[in-house]
C-alpha cells in the first residue's frame, strides 16, 4: 500500500528524516522512535542520513543499521549474515538465569548452547551466573557467526578469563565426530535457538518480514523438526542433565517430547504475549527446579 502524500509531507515538516524512514516504517509514530534510536548512535549528519535511507528505502533491519541489539544487561554485536537475537529468546533466557540464581545452580555448570549465532544466551548466562567456575561454549556451523561470538565475548569480557568458548560445529554429525571436532566431550545443561521456520511459512509474508527473509540468513531460521531430534540426540550422547530449546509453536514441543519420553520430564514454556516459545526437559532431580519456567512472569524481569 502506497504512502498518502499528506503523511510524507506531515514527516517531512517534523524532521525531513523521518520521510526516509516511512516506505518501510508506515506510521509517523514508529519512525519518530526509530529516528531518535538512530541519533543516540549516529552523531555524524551524513552517516544518519545513509543510516535511514538503508532502514527506510532498503528496508534493513535497524539491528544491522546499528550493529547492535540489546539482549539482558548486554548490548549484543550484530552484523549481516548472523541472526538478529530477539526477545522471544532473551525473556526464556533471563528467566533461566533467574531460576539458576534462585535454586543456588549459577555455579561449576558445563553449559552448551547449540545453534549459538551471535552468542546471546551463553554470553547472558555468563553475565548472569559468573564465568569464573563455570564452562561456557557456543557452537554454531557458521563461521560468520563463530567470528562475531568471538567478537562479542571482547566485547563484553575483555579482561577475563571467562571460559566461555565460542567453537565451529555441526550438530548433525555424529556424536564421535562432534566430540572430536568440538573438543566437547559432556554437558551438564544444553540450550538452542535453532531453525525452526517452516519453509512455507518464510516465504510467506503474512508470517515472515520481507526484512528478515531478504537480510537474515536463512540457514539460522529456517528448519524442521529434524534438527529437534538431532540437538536431542546429540545432547543424550553428551550425558547432559537438562535441555532447554527455543520452538515456534505447540507441536514442536509435542515432538521434542516424543523424544524424551518416559525417561525426562518436560515443561512447556509461553512467551509475555502467549505463545509457545521454548520447552524444557530434565532428567536428573537437580534440575527440577525447570519445571517452574513455565509459570515464571517474565514481566518480573
Amino acid at each position: 500500500m502506497r504512502l498518502k502524500p499528506q503523511t510524507v509531507a506531515r514527516a517531512r515538516a517534523i524532521d525531513p528524516l523521518l520521510a526516509l524512514l516511512l516506505p518501510t516504517l508506515r506510521e509517523i509514530r514508529v519512525a519518530q522512535q526509530e529516528l531518535s534510536w538512530l541519533k543516540q548512535e549516529i552523531k555524524d549528519p551524513i552517516k544518519l542520513r545513509r543510516a535511514c535511507i538503508r532502514r527506510g528505502h532498503l528496508n534493513v533491519p535497524l539491528q544491522y543499521v546499528l550493529g547492535t541489539q540489546p539482549f539482558g544487561k548486554l548490548d549484543i554485536q550484530c552484523r549481516p549474515g548472523v541472526l538478529i537475537p530477539r526477545w522471544e529468546t532473551e525473556e526464556w533466557c533471563l528467566n533461566l538465569c533467574r531460576l539458576l540464581h534462585m535454586h543456588n545452580k549459577q555455579s561449576s555448570l558445563n553449559v552448551v548452547d547449540l545453534c549459538t549465532g551471535t552468542g546471546c544466551i551463553p554470553l547472558t548466562i555468563a553475565k548472569e551466573c559468573g564465568v569464573h567456575n563455570n564452562k561456557i561454549s557456543g557452537v554454531d556451523i557458521s563461521t560468520q557467526a563463530i567470528s562475531l561470538f568471538r567478537l562479542n565475548i571482547r566485547t563484553h569480557f575483555p579482561t577475563t578469563d571467562t571460559n566461555i568458548n565460542p567453537i565451529l560445529g555441526d550438530v548433525f554429525q555424529p556424536l564421535e565426530m562432534f566430540q572430536s571436532q568440538t573438543g566437547i566431550q559432556c554437558a551438564d545443561l544444553v540450550t538452542a535457538n535453532p531453525p525452526y521456520i517452516d519453509p512455507a511459512q518464510f516465504v510467506d509474508p503474512l508470517h515472515t518480514e520481507r526484512s528478515v527473509r531478504r537480510y537474515e540468513p536463512r540457514l539460522a531460521l529456517v528448519g524442521g523438526v529434524e534438527i529437534y531430534r538431532a540437538i536431542f540426540n546429540l545432547s543424550q550422547g553428551l550425558q547432559s542433565k537438562a535441555i532447554i530449546l527455543e520452538v515456534g509453536s505447540l507441536s514442536q514441543i509435542d515432538f521434542v517430547r516424543s523424544l524424551a519420553h518416559p525417561n525426562w520430564h518436560s515443561v512447556a514454556v509461553k512467551d509475555s504475549a502467549g505463545n509457545y516459545r521454548a520447552v524444557a526437559l530434565w532428567n536428573n532431580p537437580d534440575f527440577e527446579f525447570l519445571k517452574k519456567m513455565g509459570s515464571f512472569n517474565p514481566t518480573e524481569f
